[in-house]
């Protein structure tokens, strides 16, 4: 039987490199993740995660470094599209629970907060990962060594500078 480990090694590559965000290990049990906010007109310009269990990974679906930038969720919908089809959230992290992969949406914001906007980047970011990643994906290719993975926990959270996962 693999480990529930091994489920998440596996998702991380199917993963670009480039997405995935390091956490500090400053614990024996916990992780935490610091996530500097680069995109323009951002005032806050880090979010501290706490208490990440250390079976978690952790990454972003709103890269943006220097010029290299993923502007939507997919090249094969339209950008311009007025229903937001391509927004997203700036931090999904997995995390392995017995049997049961539990999976956190965070997006972070400084201002005003605009509940349709928000809820429409979470609501994204979770059909693309769960939906897509996790159950067609993940389930397709690796059918035989997955099968006793299941979804846990699915939560939508709105990040202020301090979170805590718990």
């Amino acid at each position: 039987m693999v480990q529930i480990c091994s489920f998440l090694t596996s998702f991380k590559n199917l993963l670009n490199p480039e997405i995935i965000l390091d956490c500090v290990t400053d614990d024996t049990r916990y992780n935490k993740l610091i996530f500097k906010e680069n995109s323009d007109g951002s005032l806050i310009r880090k979010l501290s995660i706490d208490h990440i269990p250390k079976n978690s990974i952790a990454f972003t679906l709103d890269f943006c470094v220097g010029q290299n930038k993923f502007s939507q969720l997919s090249q094969y919908l339209n950008s311009q599209c007025k229903e937001g089809i391509n927004k997203s959230c700036d931090i999904v992290i997995m995390v392995c629970n017995g049997v049961d992969i539990d999976v956190y949406f965070f997006d972070l914001k400084s201002e005003k907060i605009k509940p349709k906007d928000c809820s429409r980047q979470l609501k994204n970011s979770e059909l693309f990962v769960v939906d897509y990643l996790f159950q067609s994906l993940m389930r397709n290719y690796y059918t035989n060594e997955y099968d006793i993975i299941k979804l846990g926990k699915v939560r939508r959270i709105i990040g202020s500078p301090n979170t805590q996962l718990r």
